[in-house]
């Protein structure tokens, strides 16, 4: 498949993973997955472009990181940011709720990197992961789309995975303009809801953690929002 059409669909898949349905066009989703090694290679090739867009936060957060992190990346889709920092840890585990992003990060975004694992996400909690198995974890626009009432459970699920005195690092909406969610769409997974600091704060406090900073941004989408990453800190065992 030529290079052109790779990048064609892989738009294609980008829209719609994120919200967590297959491509329209799931033969052409398939072709992909289950590519040649020569045309995995035209892919790559295009991939940095895409995977560009991921820099600013790559610099961020690899002053956090060193060679023996075991980093987890929370609804990371396919695995992009993984792509940058992969061989920067001793681990790098994917977590998703897409069963096609995982294949498309398993099959060519990480193809063949030994120290890469993929989990499917259950949409619930962390079950699957084992207690204070990871040093970091990491969710890019994540939090902002969970139902409320999913909120604290994950954030909680977050602290009992990681070890003692080690980081959590995500982004939050702390002020949306014209994106107020419905009652009735409260379920609705794409939907922004915001966190205010006040009650960000309370929340990272009940599921063990210590609020170590936040570093607040302009998120330029349409409706416009306040949005930020948060760092937090599971707090040692008394």
């Amino acid at each position: 498949m030529a290079e052109a059409a790779y990048a064609a669909k892989w738009r294609e898949f980008i829209k719609h993973v994120g919200f967590t349905v297959r491509p329209r066009d799931a033969a052409a989703w398939q072709a992909i997955v289950k590519n040649s090694d020569a045309e995995a290679r035209e892919l790559l090739a295009w991939l940095p472009a895409k995977l560009k867009a991921y820099t600013p936060a790559v610099r961020a957060i690899l002053p956090l990181l060193d060679s023996n992190s075991i980093f987890l990346d929370f609804g990371g889709n396919c695995g992009l940011i993984g792509w940058h920092l992969h061989d920067r840890v001793a681990e790098y585990h994917l977590m998703d709720i897409s069963p096609d992003a995982l294949e498309m990060a398993q099959g060519i975004v990480l193809r063949e990197q030994p120290n890469c694992f993929f989990h499917l996400s259950n949409g619930e909690d962390l079950a699957n992961l084992t207690d204070a198995s990871y040093t970091f974890v990491y969710a890019k626009a994540v939090i902002q789309h969970l139902p409320r009432r999913l909120v604290l459970t994950y954030l909680r699920e977050f602290c009992r995975v990681l070890r003692p005195g080690c980081m959590l690092y995500f982004t939050n909406v702390f002020e949306s303009f014209g994106e107020k969610v419905a009652p009735s769409s409260e379920e609705v997974s794409w939907h922004v809801r915001e966190i205010p600091i006040t009650e960000l704060h309370q929340m990272l406090d009940a599921a063990g953690f210590e609020l170590t900073g936040i570093d607040l941004s302009c998120d330029l989408r349409p409706g416009g929002a306040m949005s930020g990453w948060v760092k937090a800190v599971k707090r040692a065992l008394r």
